[in-house]
């Protein structure tokens, strides 16, 4: 019972490459929006300085300890699920149950979760080099500063250490115009690299998608997580390609960790 709810969920929020959490302070944009879709890379052009995504190249910079993530905390949580007609899922804390309090903390700052989503392929590079996918979650404070977590995801032809929870959303067609409540919690750690294959980078940057809002914190973790190349096919198959283009680094510090 457990296994079969948990891929109604994933597989439901993946129909928009949307999963949203209302939160006020969220900047606009990053939503999956038509506007915001292409059948190819494209350029999303913008007159900012400090534009998102980079290519991840030499040289990198010691991240200090005041930007460091010093922990996530996404504890497994019973949400409300929402299919929107099939255009957007969303996704928000059951009132009949406890809030997940999903959240990052930075420099002793509580980032909470605000929505995730994903791209095809990844919009960073690391060395001119692209993946398949990419995934952002993004968080926001009680002052509006936002933050955005990236993992990388690569397609293999083994089931060897493939992500479960990435293969679970493609296994369930869900229904449509539906809210639903698993009979189970989720754990969204799934969908991060191990514990011990958190190395990052980091760098000041903006959304990928209009209105490209700057001021956004990002953090990309540097190993990918895994999905069959047959699982990720479907996905394709199903959603647009769109990604933005890597943009101008401006002489901006690429912190690593």
């Amino acid at each position: 019972m457990k296994l079969k709810w948990f891929k109604v969920l994933l597989f439901t929020s993946v129909l928009s490459a949307t999963v949203v959490w209302p939160v006020t302070g969220a900047p606009v944009g990053e939503r999956g929006s038509p506007q915001a879709i292409s059948a190819s890379s494209v350029s999303f052009s913008s007159s900012g300085t400090s534009q998102s995504p980079i290519d991840f190249v030499n040289p990198l910079t010691t991240i200090p300890t005041n930007k460091e993530i010093q922990s996530i905390y996404y504890p497994a949580f019973l949400p409300e699920i929402k299919n929107n007609g099939g255009h957007e899922i969303s996704v928000t804390d059951n009132l009949s149950f406890p809030v997940s309090g999903s959240k990052i903390t930075i420099n002793g700052v509580d980032y909470k979760l605000s929505e995730f989503h994903f791209h095809t392929k990844s919009e960073h590079h690391v060395n001119g080099t692209e993946y398949p996918m990419e995934i952002h979650f993004k968080h926001n404070n009680s002052s509006g500063q936002n933050v955005v977590i990236g993992v990388f995801v690569e397609s293999v032809t083994s089931p060897t250490n493939v992500n479960e929870t990435l293969t679970a959303l493609f296994d369930t067609i869900p229904l449509t115009n539906e809210s639903v409540t698993p009979a189970s919690s989720i754990d969204l750690n799934r969908l991060l690299p191990s514990v011990d294959s958190r190395n990052y980078y980091h760098y000041s940057g903006s959304l990928t998608t209009p209105p490209y809002t700057e001021g956004i914190e990002w953090y990309v973790f540097k190993t990918p997580i895994k999905i069959l190349k047959a699982d990720l096919d479907k996905y394709i198959a199903k959603f647009p390609r769109y990604e933005r283009l890597p943009q101008d680094l401006n002489g901006r510090t690429i912190f690593y960790k």
